[in-house]
């Protein structure tokens, strides 16, 4: 591929939000595309691209507008279990680690003396 077909194709790839294996299917093949029409144009500009093909920001958008809704569904499901499992994760590892930070400070607290006494006694002439 020459560099103007390559920048269009790194472009592209960019835009995609996600690249799940079904997007890499479809990079996979948008990039075989690209390639043959590449040794089909070889003079071909960026701009060229662009006409011929659409902005990427339109190339990505009309791809989800033809993919299957269930699985953008899913994907938004998915992706909320994520984050709430992480959420979840981290939030217990803080308290786990502020629990045994409290149990050593109390450990701690009850190995030292943290008041001495001194008593100063006067001496009688």
């Amino acid at each position: 591929m020459n560099k103007n077909a390559q920048k269009y194709y790194k472009t592209i790839y960019h835009t995609f939000p996600e690249h799940t294996h079904e997007e890499k299917s479809y990079l996979h093949k948008l990039k075989k595309f690209i390639e043959r029409y590449d040794q089909l144009h070889p003079e071909a500009t960026y701009e060229y691209y662009l006409e011929e093909f659409g902005e990427p920001q339109e190339v990505v958008s009309s791809y989800y507008i033809h993919i299957d809704h269930s699985l953008i569904i899913e994907k938004m499901k998915v992706k909320r279990l994520i984050k709430i499992a992480t959420i979840l994760l981290v939030t217990s590892f803080l308290s786990f680690m502020l629990w045994i930070s409290y149990i050593r400070y109390i450990e701690f607290q009850s190995q030292t003396n943290l008041y001495t006494e001194t008593t100063i006694q006067e001496e009688n002439p």
